[in-house]
């Protein structure tokens, strides 16, 4: 019985992730339908500061849970799963990961990605 609505619901969320990706035609066959981001940046004062100005100016819906001198953790508002920016200060770079709270495997419609570049291309 599972068998019966499981098939026909695994072949939607397919054929609807494949109607999102030609719909987002700029967008990557991987970054569509993966959840969790990353980017690198190179370490200095003045990309730590650009960042965390950015950040509290504000470019979407958020929480900030966090903000020390090496770490910002952002709570992301999302219509259904919430999603968490963290930018972490290292020693050569500083990285940038957007990923969902929960349900990582699941695919977010690029969400995620439109995110991280919309704050990538404000640093820039």
């Amino acid at each position: 019985m599972s068998l019966l609505f499981g098939i026909p619901l695994a072949l939607a969320i397919m054929l609807w992730q494949l109607y999102y990706y030609e719909k987002f035609n700029s967008v990557s066959q991987t970054d569509l339908l993966e959840s969790v981001h990353q980017h690198t940046l190179d370490n200095n004062e003045e990309t730590w500061e650009t960042i965390r100005a950015k950040i509290h100016n504000g470019f979407e819906k958020y929480t900030i849970e966090e903000d020390h001198d090496g770490y910002i953790v952002i709570n992301l508002k999302r219509f259904l799963i919430p999603s968490v920016l963290k930018v972490i200060r290292q020693d050569n770079y500083i990285k940038i990961t957007i990923e969902r709270t929960f349900f990582n495997f699941m695919p977010d419609s690029a969400k995620n990605y439109k995110t991280l570049k919309k704050l990538l291309h404000k640093l820039n």
